[in-house]
């Protein structure tokens, strides 16, 4: 009796040991490889690729061989100007040295203006304040000297027109008042000699003659080649360097973009499909386009964008990097780690069908939930529920219907999915 107690006693004893065990062995399994989950949450994937782009636009050199002298831009950089509107402005070099006087009395009547005791009018002060703006801006946004330029010139301007104010106000025979008579007698001078030039079509100005305008044009879209166009001495994102002596008008109403792809989506494109661009250096926002040619070469295709907007920034490019955008969802996202295949089965455990699926996390368990993939690009899908209809399509009956789990917004999903 003794020896049988004994025996039991030995056999609970390694019962014991073997559930420490068990446990011990899980809780090491535990630590050294938790459960993982991620949130699934709505999120948007977009189908892009990165490409370079010509520049093709409907562009009319404006003809200044009859024109002389000092020019006076009078209509800014990539700003429309309607036709027969005055572009700028001739000042023969006889009155050249009109000019350098000019310059020398407006020092001096910012110097008589600075030490005028004088009680500006309201519009004085407004434009004392716009002063202080645009030097403001002169000096935040001072990267391009084309820019500086035209800061420069409307500045001038606007100190001017406070003179004007400033001078009107001052007493009979002030200094001031009789700087800014002896300009205005300088600058009518000026004008009774000047010679405008003016704009023979309505469009945008620009002073950025590249010589490409003739051959990259919308009438010759047919006749180009992505060889012919990689052969052009041009770096992408250089802006074409601006010089007033050269003038062109620039259709502001459409450009085109001349872009090589060997992408399936390009190989799948078709003429008035609709896409999106996103130019580097230009606008972060998606810019809307539509396919207007397609020229197939050996190993890709040359396709012809239209675009109708953004026309002023991207005036002063001719070759440029961008994204091309094919399309935009949104719905729920998940990476493709958390997918795999799995068997489908009914109610009698007869398999049916195939499908992609992810394991939910509940308090004690885990469900899995059958999804379709809507869409995918890189590393990351949109997928979607089937709908009743769905599975009904694939031979299912409502009883296994009702077994099926949804996956829902902020479901939590196991990482770790071994199947």
């Amino acid at each position: 009796m003794p020896k049988k107690k004994s025996n039991i006693v030995l056999i609970l004893l390694l019962l014991i040991l073997i559930i420490i065990i068990s446990t011990i062995i899980n809780v090491v399994k535990l630590f050294s490889k938790p459960i993982e989950t991620t949130i699934v949450k709505n999120g948007k994937l977009t189908k892009y690729e990165e490409v370079t782009g010509y520049i093709i636009r409907n562009e009319e050199i404006v003809d200044t061989t009859e024109y002389t002298g000092v020019a006076q831009a009078k209509v800014e950089d990539s700003t429309r100007v309607s036709k027969n509107g005055t572009i700028a402005t001739y000042v023969s070099e006889s009155e050249g040295q009109l000019v350098e006087r000019i310059n020398d009395l407006d020092k001096k009547i910012e110097e008589a203006m600075a030490s005028q005791q004088t009680i500006y009018s309201p519009d004085a002060k407004a434009l004392e304040s716009s002063i202080q703006i645009q030097l403001y801006d002169t000096i935040q946004n001072n990267n391009d000297i084309n820019s500086l330029q035209d800061s420069k010139a409307k500045l001038n301007n606007t100190i001017r027109k406070k003179a004007q104010i400033v001078g009107e106000l001052s007493p009979v025979g002030s200094k001031l008042k009789e700087l800014i008579s002896e300009r205005n007698s300088y600058e009518k001078q000026i004008n009774d000699s000047t010679k405008e030039l003016k704009a023979p079509i309505s469009g945008l100005v620009s002073y950025r003659v590249d010589g490409y305008e003739n051959l990259l044009t919308k009438d010759n879209i047919s006749n180009l080649t992505s060889a012919e166009l990689n052969a052009l001495q041009l770096n992408a994102n250089q802006v074409i360097i601006r010089n007033t002596s050269k003038i062109k008008i620039i259709n502001n109403f459409e450009c085109y973009v001349a872009m090589f792809m060997d992408s399936p989506e390009s190989k799948e494109a078709n003429l008035n499909d609709r896409l999106y661009l996103r130019f580097e250096n230009v606008d972060s926002n998606l810019i809307p386009a539509t396919i207007e040619y397609i020229s197939d070469e050996g190993d890709g295709r040359l396709i012809f964008a239209k675009i109708e907007t953004n026309i002023e920034e991207l005036a002063k490019y001719r070759k440029i990097n961008l994204d091309v955008v094919w399309w935009t969802y949104e719905g729920l996202k998940l990476h493709k780690s958390l997918i795999t295949k799995k068997p489908v089965t009914n109610v009698s455990g007869d398999v049916i069908t195939t499908l992609d699926s992810v394991k939910i996390k509940k308090v004690g368990f885990d469900e899995t939930a059958y999804i379709k993939i809507v869409k995918e690009f890189d590393n990351y899908v949109i997928v979607d529920n089937y709908t009743t209809q769905d599975y009904l399509d694939m031979g299912f009956t409502e009883q296994d219907i009702a077994n099926f789990v949804t996956l829902k917004l902020y479901s939590e999903v196991l990482v770790d999915n071994d199947g």
